[in-house]
């Protein structure tokens, strides 16, 4: 009798820290397995007299397990849940995350070297080398110490969750609370949180910072910077004027999403639906243009995808001329960030559109009204610098941005994709401008030439 009841308080006090501890739950099982054996082996009179008892403990059990199933720990990479190869496995205060699921979620490169058991990562140019059963990490060639050597569990290869900070640039929290490990990517000592960036010198071409940049996103809006590449190649070779005048079609006039309400027969000219395009992104007025351009939206967009494959663009493809959300249809922002240079170098002209704040434009009809434009891009006149370029919103592609500035001579192009808010995608466009201001400068050099005169 006396064995017997201290088996039940041990089994009772493992059931107890198995839930309250929520990282693992095998004690609870182990003690679960030996009660039942007990009841039904029926070993004695206790197991009878106490029968209820016995299932009542063996019900809050289960609930306990149920409870444990529900909080398991989700992983959130940049706000984003993940699905994980396993579990997040809770051991000696450490939690265990598996290598595999967190850093491809990172967009890094992950392989397995089977020949000596270790795991080789690449990420943003970085070559990272982790060892099975050692504390000791290798990035390019400099040894750090983890905090906890790689293991191996059910297959499945694991690093501490504290660790992986050590080895990529990233910011690791546990919500205890919620059952939340939030991991967010940190590129160049900014945090970034949207689903991808890139920042460039356009005039030289240099990747100042990039984070995710060929991952393939829709784009909305931003997608008219091939559409007003095309219109400024169009006007170069004086295909067509700033003044030619636009006639609206029905399929122009019945187009949705950001507008200036044209009617069908309405005629603008093109500088007005230039400048509504790229003010406040309005797609009736780019299928306006696109027709009479191409002679349909359909031909228009051809002409893109092949602008699209001209620039070397892997990872773009259009659908239409409104970057509304279309299945099949997506770009990314290495890609936007090739279109933008090609446009501003090519036809700085465009900047003069994506500078300005506000302007009137006259609309037709019994009684001439002016329509106001203001710009969307709020960066406009509150950051230092900023020239322009474009802002974009969809339900698929959220907040996005593709974003120009200059200073003392120094041209930037920053683009930000898929961020949860607009005060995101204005603050991580910011926080490259500032990087990108802040770490570099142009340098100019002044060259002498002389004559060299032989004397004997």
């Amino acid at each position: 009798m006396r064995i017997l009841s201290l088996s039940f308080t041990h089994g009772i006090s493992k059931i107890f820290f198995a839930s309250t501890n929520h990282t693992c739950n095998i004690y609870l099982k182990q003690s679960i397995l030996y009660i039942v054996e007990l009841v039904l082996k029926r070993r004695c009179r206790f197991m009878k007299r106490y029968l209820l008892i016995i299932i009542l403990i063996i019900t809050i059990a289960m609930s306990n397990i149920a409870l444990f199933a529900d909080n398991a720990f989700k992983v959130l990479v940049n706000g984003q849940e993940i699905e994980l190869i396993s579990t997040p496995v809770g051991e000696d205060r450490i939690i265990w995350v598996p290598v595999r699921s967190i850093f491809e979620s990172l967009d890094s490169k992950v392989e397995w070297q089977g020949s000596d058991n270790s795991i080789f990562i690449i990420k943003a140019q970085k070559n990272i080398r982790l060892q099975i059963n050692s504390d000791i990490a290798t990035i390019d060639g400099k040894e750090i110490l983890l905090d906890a050597p790689v293991k191996v569990a059910n297959g499945t290869s694991l690093i501490p969750l504290s660790s992986v900070a050590k080895v990529i640039p990233v910011k690791v929290e546990v919500d205890q609370e919620n059952y939340q490990i939030k991991i967010t990517d940190f590129s160049c000592g900014i945090m970034l949180t949207a689903k991808s960036h890139i920042l460039i010198e356009p005039k030289s071409g240099l990747i100042l910072l990039n984070h995710n940049a060929n991952k393939k996103v829709q784009a909305g809006s931003v997608n008219k910077i091939m559409n007003l590449l095309l219109i400024f190649e169009t006007l170069e070779n004086k295909k067509i004027t700033i003044d030619d005048m636009v006639t609206a079609s029905k399929k122009a006039s019945s187009t949705g999403g950001s507008q200036i309400f044209l009617q069908t027969g309405e005629k603008q000219s093109v500088e007005n639906l230039v400048k509504s395009m790229v003010m406040i992104g309005a797609n009736d007025s780019a299928v306006a243009i696109a027709e009479h351009i191409a002679g349909s939206e359909t031909d228009f967009v051809a002409l893109m995808n092949q602008k699209a494959e001209s620039l070397g663009l892997k990872d773009t493809h259009f659908l239409n001329v409104t970057g509304l959300d279309a299945e099949g249809q997506y770009t990314s922002a290495y890609d936007l960030a090739i279109m933008a240079r090609e446009l501003i170098i090519k036809h700085p002209d465009v900047l003069k559109f994506a500078s300005t704040n506000e302007i009137n434009i006259q609309k037709p009809g019994a009684k001439e009204v002016s329509f106001i434009l203001s710009n969307t891009n709020k960066l406009l006149g509150s950051y230092s610098g900023s020239t322009g370029l474009k802002t974009a919103f969809t339900a698929n592609a959220l907040y996005c941005m593709v974003g120009t500035a200059e200073r003392s001579g120094l041209q930037l192009t920053a683009v930000v994709m898929g961020a949860s808010d607009n005060a995101i995608r204005y603050g991580e466009t910011t926080a490259m401008f500032d990087y990108g201001f802040g770490c570099y400068s142009v340098l100019e050099y002044k060259l002498s030439f002389f004559q060299i005169i032989d004397s004997w």
